[in-house]
């Protein structure tokens, strides 16, 4: 939590083959998501004030299931989301507007097993 984290620091992490969870919490810099390609990580929340959707790019070569993010849901590319995900939670305080809407829609029809929701920041706590 609230440290700086770059590829290097989880390059060791990425090749656990028993991390199935991950919770970033704080300052998120760089694209460090890109060495978990081939691990078995499941299940990844990032919250940060600073996130950045592109750092998301990375994750259509993993094979999670649930991702927590916190930015604006229409930032996220659709056609990298995970192949495997099945549920994505979007912490958002702002009021979602059309692109938002249709993003959620697009996601759901893109993957039909895809739960996705909207909650504000406040509720974080009840669901990490």
């Amino acid at each position: 939590m609230d440290s700086r984290l770059i590829d290097d620091d989880l390059i060791p992490l990425s090749k656990s083959e028993s991390l199935t969870s991950l919770k970033v919490e704080g300052e998120i810099t760089g694209s460090f998501l890109s060495s978990f390609g081939g691990s078995n990580l499941r299940d990844l929340s990032i919250i940060s004030e600073e996130l950045q959707a592109s750092t998301l790019a990375s994750l259509g070569s993993t094979s999670l299931e649930y991702l927590s993010v916190t930015c604006k849901p229409s930032e996220i590319s659709i056609n990298e989301l995970p192949r495997n995900i099945r549920r994505i939670v979007i912490f958002y305080d702002l009021p979602l507007d059309q692109k938002d809407r249709s993003w959620l829609k697009a996601a759901m029809e893109k993957n039909s097993v895809i739960y996705a929701d909207v909650h504000p920041l406040s509720k974080i706590a009840e669901y990490l």
